[in-house]
């Protein structure tokens, strides 16, 4: 065995890593990130409909309890429909954060994929109040007092099915669908919107029922980026008024109230269409209603998949929330339903979930492609330094070749003269030495080319291999007592040139490891080759197919380069195949699968 550092660092070539490009580095670098990229689309998808189904799940109860809360306090006051005047304004819902947004308005969405919807049902199931869209104001007629509410203060409603006037049915056809948060314009250098100033209304103090009489419509817009504080002007106005005689309502007019500014009585403020658009609160009131109202008794809360409804599944994916509680109306038993349908996957949250998933994605990639850049910078390098050392070695073997071939001439001239046995003695032992020298160089070169070597298939009966290589041993085995069998047959379609080298190897070895009076047995079964050696000790075979290394003590003795393994491991590894190595007390076993 080769114990010199510098030696086997310049002779030994460990077996080489199949060579590979830029593009086959980045493409197993780019199947992991996308692997990695479609588990964050997987996880992040579920984790933003948990995160604002829960906030959807808290903000339910929390409307469904104001609700409650605000008739009770409008009916305190003597607001004889406090129902109508609370519903509307008070059920909406906004979830979320700037970048996954869910609202009861659609302001984002852009489409009916959400809404919020309350309705009071009476023991029979009809419908006493809703949130639908109604032209509302808070009208303060006196101050209230600091224990004490004026039962004439509070929202009032415009309930315009109720009236036939062409006058409101006009006003309420221009600015139904338009109310103080909706933009009537997509330009994005401004928010454009109607705000309304109530002048005079038909009021009814008893119901908290109005018909506007005088309204200016002003259209207002943001004259400062939406980035800073902003400032708006007005652009347009238009008047409306509307004449009314019906009995019960009489005529006030009215002061608006801004912040920082004294307060007139009557006063009005925030005059604006509130509440659901009738046209979204039929399509989810209709879809739900048949379900929730069978859960009337007591309180209940419910969740349901868009999907649990035919009328709702081409919404894409939500949920329905729902909540109902037994509630006392103007002394009648009544039912308070509180509806949230929360659309999550509306357009914008769809585009910001593809850029965010977009994003992670190129971002990995980016990360794949710096990867196999540096991977393939480091290869070329490595590939460079083997490419050197192979041919250093096969240099250097090539140059030793011609000096033993010089000293094996020189001795054997010297061997026809010598007539002295100690000086032929000294001559063999040069000649032997030249032999073993020129036979591990030739195996050395065997190896170095082993992996270079491009296969020619054939196909052939691997028993053939095996009797030929026991053969060429026939005298040594008889001169030693070694028995031989060869077992089976086993038909290969690979390179018959790599697997002889191989099979001649795995003989060799097997013959020169044998101890006196043992036996070698080739067994071909299963699609697998076995040569089973007898030994006279346990050898340790974790380090055997390595080049130059002969193992434990009881094979160091023996001659051998110790490169026989490695070829024949090399040669097989090229043909496809994998040899195995195992050794007992009294058997070596090599196995070709």
């Amino acid at each position: 065995m080769i114990k010199n550092p510098k030696i086997r660092k310049l002779l030994i070539l460990d077996k080489r890593r199949k060579r590979t490009t830029f593009l086959r580095i980045f493409s197993k670098a780019a199947a992991v990130m996308l692997a990695v990229s479609a588990l964050f689309a997987y996880f992040s998808f579920y984790f933003i409909e948990m995160y604002i189904n829960e906030k959807a799940d808290r903000e339910i109860a929390r409307t469904h309890s104001n609700l409650m809360q605000t008739m009770n306090i409008y009916s305190r006051n003597g607001n004889h429909n406090a129902a109508d005047a609370a519903l509307p304004p008070y059920t909406y819902f906004l979830l979320g954060e700037p970048v996954f947004y869910v609202d009861s308005y659609n302001l984002i969405g852009g489409d009916s994929y959400s809404a919020a919807i309350s309705v009071l049902l009476d023991k029979d199931g009809n419908e006493i109040a809703s949130s639908r869209r109604r032209f509302m104001a808070a009208i303060s007629f006196e101050k209230n007092e600091k224990d004490e509410k004026h039962p004439e203060n509070g929202w009032y409603v415009c309930k315009e099915e109720k009236f036939d006037l062409p006058e409101l049915k006009e006003f309420y056809d221009k600015f139904f669908y338009m109310n103080h948060f909706m933009a009537l314009s997509e330009d994005e250098d401004s928010d454009k919107y109607v705000n309304f100033i109530l002048r005079s209304a038909y009021v009814n103090k008893a119901e908290h029922l109005f018909i506007p009489h005088e309204v200016t419509a002003e259209y207002t817009k943001a004259i400062t980026p939406k980035s800073a504080l902003t400032e708006i002007e007005v652009y347009k106005t238009e008047e409306f008024t509307i004449n009314a005689d019906i009995e019960g309502y009489e005529l006030v007019q009215l002061h608006s109230y801004a912040a920082g500014e004294s307060r007139i009585y009557p006063m009005v403020m925030l005059p604006n269409f509130q509440g659901t658009e009738p046209d979204v609160y039929d399509e989810y009131w209709n879809a739900v209603k048949n379900d929730v109202t069978s859960h009337t008794t007591d309180a209940y809360s419910g969740m349901y998949d868009y999907r649990n409804f035919p009328e709702l599944a081409n919404k894409g994916g939500g949920r329905v929330y729902y909540m109902t509680t037994n509630y006392t109306y103007n002394d009648e038993e009544c039912i308070l339903c509180t509806v949230f349908a929360v659309g999550i996957w509306n357009p914008l949250n769809q585009k910001a979930y593809a850029a965010m998933v977009g994003a992670f994605t190129a971002f990995l990639l980016f990360i794949a492609l710096l990867y196999s850049w540096r991977k393939n910078v480091m290869n070329k390098a490595d590939y460079a330094f083997e490419d050197y050392q192979r041919d250093l070695t096969n240099n250097l073997a090539h140059d030793l070749k011609t000096p033993l071939a010089a000293i094996g001439g020189y001795a054997e001239n010297l061997m026809e003269s010598a007539k002295d046995e100690k000086q032929q003695k000294y001559l063999r032992s040069i000649l032997d030495n030249v032999a073993y020298t020129d036979s591990m160089i030739s195996k050395t070169l065997e190896l170095n080319s082993g992996n270079m070597q491009k296969l020619n298939k054939s196909g052939f009966d691997m028993r053939e291999l095996a009797e030929a290589a026991l053969g060429k041993y026939s005298v040594q085995l008889d001169e030693r007592g070694i028995e031989s069998a060869i077992s089976g047959n086993m038909k290969v379609n690979t390179d018959r040139d790599m697997m002889t080298s191989a099979v001649e190897n795995l003989v060799s070895n097997a013959v020169k490891y044998t101890r006196n009076d043992g036996e070698i047995k080739i067994d071909m079964n299963n699609g697998k080759f076995k040569i089973t050696n007898s030994v006279s000790e346990k050898t340790d075979t974790h380090d055997l197919t390595k080049p130059f290394v002969r193992g434990d003590k009881n094979r160091s003795g023996r001659s051998g380069s110790g490169l026989g393994l490695s070829i024949a491991e090399r040669s097989l590894n090229a043909c496809g195949y994998v040899l195995e190595l195992d050794c007992t007390d009294s058997e070596f076993t090599a196995s070709i699968r």
